[in-house]
């Protein structure tokens, strides 16, 4: 095998191959193989084609996803990007450069058969098989393979005739060429790469060379940074319809989702961030149906540009809640409602005829239930709009006055002759301890039966501490009912068995039922007189010395019942 470099030859034998390449000289080829496929070439473009998809593949990677980090794409991807195309444009560059290569050559670039054997002509470097590399010789009716050393070619045949005279004759090559070889001459007419000697003078001196690249790749240099602008151009249309493409997706879902996931890709629409997103966030908190998460919105979207919006809702939220509250029908609830909210009241101006509606309700109920005078239907009326904007507290005093008759009477019961001892003397009881608890226990018992009147949380009825007789008439600053009395005693009744003689026991009392407002109290008098039970003391059923306590209760159960009655009803 012989490398042989075409433009390194001199210019007569390089025109003398070339000729006998076109059959215009001598030696002809024998055979010429079929034009070999640029292999180089297409390998070069299928690599070229590979990073212009790959270009592609990176335009449409994200596009329209918003669940991609890359649906916006960053500057980086762009560096890929423009380095794909970058490279498909190198890579095209050099599938056209061994195209080029091909098609530079003055001669066609394939294998030929000629008298010294297969001469690879493919390329510029000429390679010689000579007929002593000859390993075979396949022939068939169509093509002849032969096979050398270092390579085997096909070459076809233009008839079958063809293959007996190319073993033939290739046999006869081998056997000239064995041994020291024919003479000089004979080879010159073999070997299209020898000099014949034969000069032509119209020809130029210098060999053929191949042509040198251009100093300046212009061509190469546009195509290159056409590529970057064409990478950088895509890249910014993808970004423009790709932010486009996730936003309509992100206002499809209307979601808080896919707003965030919009935002956070890097779309940059405002209408998104300060409209459609805060809209979204709304939505959820309007749907938890209570104010705490619209106020929980609110301070986290502080100068937000729906304000409005919000106010509605918040608006909504509160009407809700009060509705809520009015169906609890107490003054509690609207009262906690009004100290929670109280920062939103401006949005309710509802709740002040709500709680009129409660009050008035209390008072229809109180109406419907006691039947009160017109006089008593004003004293709780009044009672409720004070209770309603101070409190619910109504005190019950009571205040017990010196009696102006147990110690005149005492005589006469401790001269009669029914006279039973001490133990049976009204001062025990009457001006002493057990009158005292006697009163509480009253006071007590007035505060349970007048607090049926009004729900307790509106109006409460509470004992408070007795005032002293001996001080100065009291002011009371809350609403109280005022109970001033004093006990007596008069006409005495006897038992024989056991003997004993006891007094009646009276009651007389004066109410004053005020209320620290412009009007006056509601004053009312009180007598009772309650002779003792001698028929249960005779019967053994009281005793002679609990007469007195059963009296006192007797007298202030009369008492609380026929005062309570106009507020309770019957």
């Amino acid at each position: 095998m012989k490398r042989i470099d075409f433009f390194s030859l001199a210019r007569p034998v390089q025109e003398r191959f070339v000729e006998s390449t076109r059959g215009r000289g001598a030696p002809a080829p024998l055979l010429v193989a079929s034009l070999p496929l640029p292999v180089a070439a297409i390998g070069w473009a299928l690599a070229s084609a590979l990073s212009v998809a790959g270009f592609v593949y990176a335009v449409k990677l994200g596009f329209g996803k918003l669940e991609s980090p890359v649906s916006i794409q960053p500057r980086w991807l762009f560096g890929l990007e423009a380095l794909a195309l970058i490279l498909a444009v190198l890579l095209a560059l050099m599938s056209r450069r061994s195209l080029r290569k091909r098609q530079r050559l003055p001669f066609v670039p394939t294998v030929y058969l000629f008298p010294i054997g297969a001469i690879d002509a493919r390329s510029q470097n000429v390679v010689v098989h000579g007929w002593e590399e000859l390993t075979n010789i396949d022939v068939g009716p169509r093509s002849a393979k032969l096979s050398f050393a270092h390579g085997s070619f096909h070459f076809p045949l233009a008839d079958a005739s063809q293959a007996p005279e190319l073993s033939a004759r290739a046999e006869e090559f081998r056997q000239k060429l064995a041994g020291g070889g024919p003479p000089e001459k004979e080879l010159v007419t073999m070997d299209p790469l020898r000099d014949n000697g034969f000069k032509n003078p119209f020809s130029p001196v210098d060999s053929m060379r191949p042509p040198r690249p251009k100093r300046l790749p212009i061509l190469e240099l546009g195509l290159l940074a056409g590529a970057v602008l064409l990478a950088f151009g895509v890249h910014r249309l993808r970004n423009h319809m790709g932010e486009r493409a996730i936003y309509e997706r992100a206002v499809a879902s209307n979601t808080i989702e896919s707003y965030r996931a919009y935002l956070a890709r890097g779309g940059h629409r405002t209408d998104v961030s300060d409209l459609l997103l805060p809209r979204a966030e709304l939505r959820a908190a309007i749907a938890e149906n209570t104010v705490e998460a619209i106020e929980s919105y609110i301070e986290k979207h502080p100068g937000s540009k729906i304000d409005n919006e919000i106010q509605t809702a918040l608006r909504a939220a509160l009407l809700r809640s009060l509705e809520e509250a009015k169906q609890k029908g107490t003054i509690t609830a609207l009262r906690e409602y009004e100290d929670k909210y109280k920062r939103h009241l401006k949005l309710v101006p509802e709740l002040p005829g709500a709680r009129v509606a409660y009050l008035a309700g209390v008072l229809d109920r109180f109406h419907k239930t006691a039947k009160p005078s017109k006089e008593l239907w004003l004293m709780a009326r009044r009672l409720i709009v004070y209770a309603d904007q101070h409190g619910p507290k109504v005190a019950i005093r009571f205040s017990r006055q010196e009696s102006r008759t147990v110690e005149k009477n005492e005589h006469m019961l401790t001269a009669s002759a029914f006279y039973g001892g001490d133990k049976t003397l009204p001062s025990r009881v009457i001006t002493g301890t057990p009158a005292r608890s006697a009163g509480e226990k009253a006071a007590e018992d007035l505060a349970a039966s007048l607090g049926k009147a009004f729900p307790p949380d509106l109006v409460h009825f509470e004992p408070g501490p007795a005032v002293d007789a001996s001080a100065p008439a009291p002011h009371f600053t809350e609403p109280t009912l005022f109970v001033s009395y004093r006990l007596e005693i008069s006409n005495p009744l006897s038992a024989k068995k056991p003997r004993g003689i006891w007094s009646t026991v009276g009651v007389i009392a004066t109410t004053s039922f005020s209320i620290p407002d412009k009007e006056p109290p509601a004053e009312t008098k009180y007598t009772s007189w309650h002779a003792p039970d001698i028929r249960r003391v005779e019967a053994g059923e009281l005793a002679p010395d609990n007469v007195y306590n059963d009296l006192l209760a007797k007298a202030w159960t009369r008492f609380t019942t026929k005062y309570a009655a106009p507020w309770i009803g019957p």
